[in-house]
């Protein structure tokens, strides 16, 4: 939740606002001693443009929320009026999530441009090749071309790579449950699949995920997060050459269920800096390095119900439950 309190009639704000945030309008008319000032509580959800990119345009009028408008005589007492409900609307209980959208697409240029947050999107079966659509003048549209800050929109960014960046709530799954249909696949060896920074409440679901080239080749992780909270990964297949299925750096909370990661060339997880780490009835399998298998810094996972099979390489700072299985470790 977030307060502003500013003179003048707030009309556009390039944050997208959220369930219970809160917007303070203080209007001076000078008519003698008085002045006006009004208090406007939102707490509908703004929706973004279509595309999902940036909040450019958006209208934080009031629209089906409160309004309360106060007419003062003295100027002091009515700006602590609005301090004290200021304080008071930060005591207020808020949804930790809203409702998603959700959006069905059916190839990859769909996929990039749905992105946005409150929203899950349903991949068809298929492949959806990142680097295509990099290579497409559709992306330009799409992409930052510089770094993201903590400041910046939520959107695409290239700096060092592309980067998803900012979203939250954001749901990406196939649409297949019994069988993974939908694969997204990245030709540069370089960079990972699918690169999160700063992202909160992230969820990938029935996907296939991994690089064109083949295993030893790759310097980039399946799936790479910064800076990243809330990450469900479920009934995924998480393929080499990356070099890691994941790769995390100072995040919180990446739980992994019923999934595969195979064929990796550095190891199976790394992470630095990071909490909350989990892996559930996952199945590690067809890797084979002279490195940490799980390579963590400051960082610990715990693993329930895990397989290993047909796995070579060192265990260090594990922590097991409820029954670790393997076979060739």
């Amino acid at each position: 939740m977030r307060c502003f309190l500013k003179p003048g009639i707030v009309e556009k704000t390039e944050e997208f606002l959220r369930p219970a945030e809160v917007f303070f309008r203080y209007n001076e008319r000078k008519k003698g001693s008085q002045e006006s000032f009004s208090l406007f509580l939102y707490t509908r959800r703004a929706q973004r443009r279509p595309g999902g990119m940036g909040t450019r345009g958006l209208d934080t009028r009031h629209r089906g929320g409160m309004e309360m408008e106060k007419t003062c005589k003295r100027k002091t007492g009515c700006r602590w009026l609005v301090f004290l409900l200021a304080a008071l609307v930060l005591l207020l209980p808020h949804t930790d999530a809203a409702a998603q959208k959700t959006v069905f697409v059916n190839n990859v240029y769909e996929l990039m441009e749905a992105l946005a947050d409150d929203t899950e999107i349903v991949l068809a079966p298929g492949r959806y090749d990142i680097s295509e659509w990099g290579r497409d003048n559709a992306a330009q549209k799409l992409v930052h071309p510089f770094g993201y800050n903590e400041l910046s929109p939520a959107g695409l960014y290239r700096f060092d790579g592309l980067e998803i960046c900012g979203f939250r709530n954001l749901t990406i799954r196939g649409r297949d449950v019994a069988s993974v249909t939908a694969e997204i696949v990245q030709e540069d060896r370089y960079e990972p699949v699918l690169n999160f920074r700063n992202c909160h409440g992230l969820k990938l679901a029935n996907l296939r995920a991994g690089h064109v080239e083949g295993k030893g080749y790759c310097s980039g992780a399946v799936l790479n997060f910064a800076e990243t909270s809330g990450v469900e990964i479920r009934n995924a297949d998480l393929y080499g050459c990356g070099t890691y299925g994941y790769e995390a750096r100072n995040c919180n909370g990446i739980t992994v269920y019923d999934s595969v990661i195979r064929d990796c060339t550095y190891g199976l997880i790394s992470a630095s800096n990071s909490t909350g780490l989990r892996c559930l009835r996952t199945t590690f399998k067809d890797t084979s390095t002279n490195l940490q298998l799980l390579w963590m810094e400051s960082s610990q996972v715990e693993l329930t119900d895990c397989v290993f099979d047909n796995v070579y390489g060192s265990l260090k700072r594990l922590r097991v439950s409820t029954g670790l299985h393997g076979s060739n470790q």
